[in-house]
């Protein structure tokens, strides 16, 4: 049951991780614009400041995306889930490994059988 507890909490996992990667670049973007503003005599410790959050902020938005992309979404975590529990039961059942040759062997037997049938009533109605 915990699996599926944290398959529901995926959604927002990654709203909060967007939340960040909006939060960072807003943070980029402010210090950038405050660096290029700035004087070329301004503050030596402000301007070391500005480089300080860039230097942090765009590695971090880097990770977040990282984030975004390998965490799956909810829909897609049930898929991941549901099919390869599915597999790994197919894999293991022999009974389940044989059921599709079976129903192939069924369907083309009720096939002929059909074809058959369909051929004998033409055949009929025209003598």
């Amino acid at each position: 049951m915990e699996t599926f507890y944290w398959i529901t909490r995926l959604d927002n996992i990654r709203a909060i991780v967007l939340g960040l990667i909006i939060i960072m670049a807003m943070m980029t973007i402010f210090t950038c614009l405050v660096l290029m503003a700035r004087d070329d005599d301004a503050d030596e410790r402000d301007k070391a400041k500005s480089k300080k959050v860039l230097r942090i902020t765009i590695p971090s938005i880097l990770i977040l995306f990282s984030v975004m992309i390998f965490v799956p979404s909810t829909n897609e975590a049930y898929i991941i889930y549901g099919v390869g529990g599915k597999m790994d039961y197919l894999k293991a059942n022999k009974t389940a490994v044989g059921l599709p040759d079976t129903c192939i062997k069924a369907i083309d037997k009720w096939a002929d059988n059909e074809i058959n049938d369909t051929a004998e009533t033409k055949g009929g109605s025209d003598e």
